[in-house]
């Protein structure tokens, strides 16, 4: 039996002192999957591969039981952004420009979460 992943968490820390509190920045984000044999919520990336140029238009596509989804991306600085930052969305696709960058994809709508998907966005052509 193929197990599918099925339910994408992503955690990250933070640490305050004093009063008032004054916070660093959250860590890097780490996301922990859980297995099935049902996906309840998937990303498709278009085009189909993890590596892409900041000149190219790239479309992240999610599928699951849900009318309203939303795509989301945290990056290297553990930021988090949702798709009307760096791209369109439509219906359930986000169509992205050349705003995209380096990061930890993944759909969400309010009772679903996909797979997540570590996209790198290069400047120049890698050789």
């Amino acid at each position: 039996m193929e197990v599918l992943l099925t339910h994408t968490a992503g955690y990250a820390c933070r640490a305050g002192r004093g009063d008032p509190v004054s916070y660093t920045r959250y860590s890097g984000v780490k996301f922990v999957w859980s297995g099935g044999v049902n996906p309840a919520a998937s990303l498709t990336v278009s085009p189909h591969r993890l590596q892409h140029f900041s000149i190219e238009s790239l479309s992240l596509i999610c599928e699951g039981n849900s009318t309203e989804w939303r795509v989301m991306k945290v990056d290297e600085d553990g930021d988090v952004f949702s798709c009307s930052y760096w791209g369109e969305m439509t219906g359930s696709t986000c169509n992205t420009d050349t705003r995209a960058s380096s990061g930890v994809y993944w759909c969400e709508s309010v009772t679903q979460s996909s797979n997540a998907a570590n996209i790198t966005i290069h400047n120049f052509p890698v050789y």
